[in-house]
């Protein structure tokens, strides 16, 4: 960027001399001006799109990066990253042609659908898109529902699934999916869960003090917590963590739990929720 600037002031102040006699160099001169005004304007222009793009980049990895650097910080190995989004479409009951349509084009976003088909359940419709890659898989659903005597309801939900590794490819791609169900006039939420391994058992100070620790990484206040043999789990508040659900009157955006498997320790992070079988 630094170098596209110094090229441009080096080039723009080359054109103030003067060619031929004072008329025609006069007229030279303008003319080479309003030239490197329009250079000026599509290199701002190019700049702005470059910031964009990263921006965008770094916005969709904000969530996901500091949680796993947080698992990572008590020795766990992250193994598996899950993004769940959802949005109420009710515009769009007894609409297939257009449910089907919103699957499509979520399902698109992917570009590997494998498998699409539609089933009916005592009046639920649904219509389901599975996508699978060789580094992750999405899972498309499209479900129409009897809402007690206030008619229909319709709900998009899509899971994405990865390794550690597939990340960012995948914050990118919720970022698109977010975008896409808004398009279609929809109200677009967002959740994202990780696995992480310990190799051994811990006792269960340790996964307590694992959980502060955790807690401590992300900013957060504990709000709850609960302990049983196998397991430890707890809820939170973060601020710097962008959304939060009301939870028996508090404000909660971290959810973990940390327990046992065979002879290591799986450890689970969950903003707002966790939302992956522990």
């Amino acid at each position: 960027i630094v170098g596209i600037f110094l090229c441009l002031k080096v080039l723009s102040s080359g054109n103030h001399e003067y060619v031929g006699n004072e008329s025609g160099g006069y007229m030279v001169k303008r003319m080479m001006g309003q030239t490197m005004w329009r250079v000026w304007v599509v290199a701002v222009i190019l700049l702005a799109l470059i910031g964009g793009t990263y921006g965008n980049r770094g916005r969709a990895e904000a969530v996901e990066m500091p949680m796993i650097s947080a698992v990572e910080s008590v020795g766990a190995k992250v193994d598996m990253v899950t993004i769940d989004m959802w949005g109420r479409f009710d515009h769009l009951a007894g609409d297939k042609e257009k449910q089907e349509e919103l699957a499509d084009a979520i399902a698109a976003l992917d570009g590997a659908c494998m498998s699409s088909y539609e089933e009916m359940r005592g009046g639920r419709r649904m219509i389901r898109r599975s996508c699978l890659r060789q580094d992750s898989m999405m899972a498309v659903v499209v479900a129409e529902n009897r809402c007690g005597n206030e008619g229909r309801e319709v709900c998009l939900s899509v899971r994405l699934t990865g390794a550690k590794s597939d990340q960012a490819k995948l914050a990118e791609r919720a970022e698109e999916i977010m975008r896409a169900g808004e398009n279609f006039g929809g109200k677009m939420a967002r959740n994202t869960c990780l696995r992480g391994r310990i190799s051994g058992k811990l006792k269960c100070k340790e996964k307590t003090d694992h959980i502060e620790k955790i807690l401590t990484h992300l900013g957060a206040q504990m709000i709850t917590i609960q302990n049983s043999k196998r397991y430890v789990t707890c809820t939170a508040y973060a601020p710097q963590i962008a959304g939060a659900v009301q939870l028996s009157g508090e404000q909660v955006n971290v959810n973990i739990a940390l327990r046992e498997s065979g002879e290591d320790t799986m450890v689970y992070l969950g903003t707002p929720l966790l939302m992956m079988e522990y």
